[in-house]
């Protein structure tokens, strides 16, 4: 013991104590990144809270065929009156297109996206926002359904926003390896400057 106590205090002895930390903490990082797609990632993903009853009576509303531009503006006037309950009833809203649900198990929500339409015209910076987040730390189909949401930005305010998103994605997308959303994220930039 008083020798391997001697070892230690020397030069030699702290070395060794500095590249075995050293090591450690390379093998860490190492398994850390093998294990980053197979394990780590699939546990990583947005949530998003079920459509409360209010909010699912607007989401009705806006997947409505015939609505007029004054009635798409009622409609979001029934979301909270208090900011952080709009906030909430919004969150809501793009979870449920995100995920493509609605209470009914099995049915499609918006498959001519006229829910996403509405939000990114009448909501749209709200909409970028939330779109940047899922493109940050939602899983793989929640950043791909993001990804369809910007190419529904038709409006030129948001244009500049739509691009710096769609580049973001891409070049995440290419640096970890996921080929199908880095050509999909090129595919919307190629659109955005046609």
């Amino acid at each position: 013991m008083p020798r391997w106590r001697a070892f230690l205090r020397s030069v030699p002895g702290q070395l060794s104590l500095f590249g075995i930390t050293f090591l450690g903490a390379v093998v860490l990082a190492v398994v850390g990144l093998f294990f980053r797609d197979s394990f780590f990632e699939r546990h990583s993903h947005e949530h998003y809270k079920p459509l409360s009853s209010a909010t699912e009576k607007v989401a009705k509303e806006l997947l409505r065929n015939d609505l007029t531009a004054e009635q798409e503006k009622k409609a979001l006037e029934q979301l909270g009156e208090m900011p952080s309950e709009r906030e909430q009833q919004l969150d809501e809203l793009y979870g449920t297109w995100i995920e493509d649900r609605l209470q009914e198990p099995g049915q499609r929500l918006d498959p001519n996206n006229r829910l996403a339409r509405r939000l990114m015209r009448l909501c749209g910076s709200e909409m970028l926002q939330r779109v940047g987040r899922t493109l940050v730390v939602g899983n793989a189909a929640q950043r791909s359904r993001a990804l369809q949401m910007l190419e529904l930005a038709d409006s030129e305010a948001l244009r500049p926003g739509s691009i710096e998103l769609a580049r973001y994605a891409r070049t995440r997308a290419e640096r970890r390896g996921d080929v199908d959303l880095a050509h999909q994220a090129a595919d919307l930039l190629r659109r955005f400057e046609d």
